[in-house]
């Protein structure tokens, strides 16, 4: 696998090389491509203010990308 294991991985796995914990199972997430805007959608957000523009870009880039 070409992705590098997560720090707080690396450390569990350590734990119980060592002894010191049971592993009982882990799940790797895939990576997802990215999703960006389009001109469209970045000129609707900027017909806000400063602070409203940033939150709707925030917002959309969220929606974009299924994040929580």
């Amino acid at each position: 696998m070409t992705n590098s294991v997560p720090e707080q991985l690396a450390k569990y796995v350590a734990q119980l090389v060592q002894g010191t914990h049971e592993i009982t199972s882990v799940t790797i997430q895939p990576k997802r491509t990215w999703a960006g805007l389009r001109d469209k959608e970045i000129e609707d957000c900027l017909e806000m203010s400063i602070q409203g523009t940033c939150r709707a870009i925030e917002a959309k880039l969220k929606e974009k990308n299924n994040a929580d």
